[in-house]
C-alpha cells in the first residue's frame, strides 16, 4: 500500500443502522439519478451527485460490522432505486 500523500476533504454523512429485525434501511436523496448498464462485459454505473453519494450511503451501511455476512439487497429499476432502463444490481457483504 502506498504511503503517498494526496489531497482529502472530510465529509459528514448519516448512514443507516442495521437491525435484527428489520435489516437495512435505504434512503436515497429526494431527487436523484442512478443507472446502472452491461456493456462488452463491463458493469457501468451513470449517477448524478446526488446518485452517485446516494449509492455511497449503501455501501458504507453495508459495510458497517455488524451487518451479517452474505446480506444483501438487489436495487432495480420496479422499485425506483435505479433509473428505468437499468440492469438490476445486487450489493452484497461477502465478509
Amino acid at each position: 500500500m502506498s504511503t503517498q500523500k494526496y489531497p482529502t476533504k472530510s465529509i459528514t454523512i448519516e448512514i443507516p443502522v442495521y437491525s435484527e429485525t428489520g435489516g437495512l434501511a435505504r434512503p436515497w436523496p429526494a431527487d436523484y439519478s442512478l443507472e446502472v448498464s452491461l456493456e462488452h462485459g463491463e458493469v457501468e454505473i451513470y449517477g448524478d451527485s446526488a446518485g452517485l453519494r446516494g449509492l455511497a450511503v449503501q455501501l458504507l451501511a453495508l459495510a458497517e460490522a455488524n451487518v451479517p455476512h452474505h446480506y444483501h439487497c438487489h436495487l432495480d429499476p420496479i422499485t425506483g432505486e435505479l433509473d428505468k432502463d437499468s440492469t438490476v444490481l445486487t450489493l452484497t457483504r461477502k465478509t
